[in-house]
């Protein structure tokens, strides 16, 4: 998505026309989750889902960097609080669809729409409204297409460059490595000779947000635990006085975009106008992520606390599972808290960071590299656990991998530092009118 959107559509026809393919994939996703249609259990074939979880997929890794790079280009260049405030607000609106997902979803789909009787009494104990819940979801995002198209002529649309960026990358970027190794000095001159001073400038600027940026992936390695290890804390915890059977659930899948509601804003209109004014130039957007990093790790401090206190407390229930009566999950919400606001410092500070620091025909590539490093996140985080309470469950306790974390986040928060100490904003660089 990325690449067809800087080099030959523009956001906004990228936006719309992948944006339709998700539509597709949601819609056929709901149509093949109606009990029968595509045959009876266990000889329901798998390439229905299959192919409507591709188009979704498909669908938002193509939107995903164009939707944020196209909200920053309504901007320009002298409206730095207005673009600041809007990957705030950008960021709230998500997490405000997560929030109400996560709560009307369930909901609708613990409905018995078709009267399901099997054999097995469990098999649709908790509702058979799946093809409904997944409706909703499709209606929903062609309404939110629909109100996108239809206010095109409000938007400010940045051309293409009509060249394959990617691929004009790649060359100035080898040509500009091969002219370096012969001679340091005079390399950026003989590579604009070439590719012309613009796509060189550009590609530089690319590649310092790149390496600025390598410890991002754990933060995200950090922040993908809530889904696996948190979880599994949550349940070993007091949940007396919450939300009934399913408390652990709704604390991992609804506490965080609440706070990320609350906490967006309110970083956006008190805490940054109050350390621009107090502080100027001493909370930038990367010194903002050094301190997100920080409060992953300290999230995890929390974490290992906890896990010590219920492992030293729990009592083995009827169902094998082992339980503290003392320690409520209340008191994990402190660690969804302190983790959401290293998110709003990390998180939406890369986002307006990987749209400033490139030149304008790369901004949604480059929050297509955010993204990569997101995902690269989230596969060290599978690994990670792979490779430590799941290889060695004796050595290493919840407690001990969350000390472990915990020790990751401070150690990439330093090398964070030391890494933004040495990065010149583009704004500030001799090449910054180019």
């Amino acid at each position: 998505g990325a690449a067809l959107s800087d080099s030959f559509l523009n956001k906004y026809v990228t936006i719309v026309s992948l944006s339709t393919v998700y539509v597709i994939g949601c819609v056929l996703l709901s149509v093949f989750a109606v009990p029968g249609y595509l045959g009876e259990p266990p000889g329901i074939p798998h390439w229905g889902p299959l192919l409507a979880i591709f188009l979704i997929a498909f669908g938002t890794g193509g939107i995903k960097p164009c939707v944020s790079a196209h909200g920053g280009d309504q901007f320009i260049e002298i409206q730095k609080q207005g673009i600041e405030k809007f990957y705030n607000y950008f960021y709230m609106a998500i997490n405000t669809g997560a929030c109400i997902s996560s709560f009307v979803s369930p909901l609708v789909q613990q409905n018995n729409c078709y009267g399901l009787v099997t054999s097995n009494p469990t098999l649709f104990s908790g509702g058979d409204c799946y093809s409904v819940a997944f409706a909703i979801c499709a209606g929903v995002m062609f309404l939110g297409l629909t109100v996108f198209a239809v206010g095109k002529r409000f938007y400010r649309v940045v051309p293409p460059s009509g060249k394959f960026m990617p691929w004009e990358l790649m060359k100035i970027g080898f040509v500009f490595a091969y002219k370096f190794l012969q001679n340091r000095s005079s390399a950026y001159d003989e590579t604009s000779k070439i590719y012309g001073e613009g796509l060189v400038v550009e590609m530089l600027d690319m590649a310092k947000v790149f390496a600025v940026l390598i410890p991002s992936p754990i933060f995200w390695m950090a922040f993908d635990q809530n889904g696996s290890t948190w979880q599994d804390l949550g349940d070993q915890m007091n949940t007396s006085h919450m939300f009934g059977t399913q408390t652990s659930e709704i604390v991992n899948n609804a506490v965080n975009p609440i706070f990320i509601i609350i906490l967006a804003p309110l970083f956006a209109n008190f805490v940054y106008p109050f350390m621009d004014k107090h502080f100027p130039g001493k909370f930038g957007l990367l010194q903002r992520m050094v301190v997100g990093m920080c409060l992953a790790g300290v999230s995890f401090l929390v974490g290992a606390g906890l896990q010590t206190k219920v492992d030293e407390t729990c009592e083995i229930q009827d169902d094998g599972s082992c339980i503290s009566s003392s320690i409520h999950i209340g008191w994990q919400v402190l660690m969804y808290f302190i983790i959401t606001m290293g998110e709003v410092l990390f998180s939406i500070s890369g986002l307006n960071f990987t749209y400033i620091e490139v030149g304008r025909r790369l901004k949604s590539s480059c929050a297509a590299i955010w993204l990569l490093y997101v995902s690269i996140g989230d596969a060290l985080a599978t690994a990670l656990l792979d490779g430590t309470m799941k290889a060695n469950p004796d050595y290493w306790t919840r407690a001990r991998f969350f000390y472990l974390v915990a020790g990751l986040c401070f150690a990439s928060a330093v090398l964070q530092f030391f890494l933004q100490l040495k990065y010149v904003p583009k704004a500030l660089r001799a090449t910054a009118a180019v």
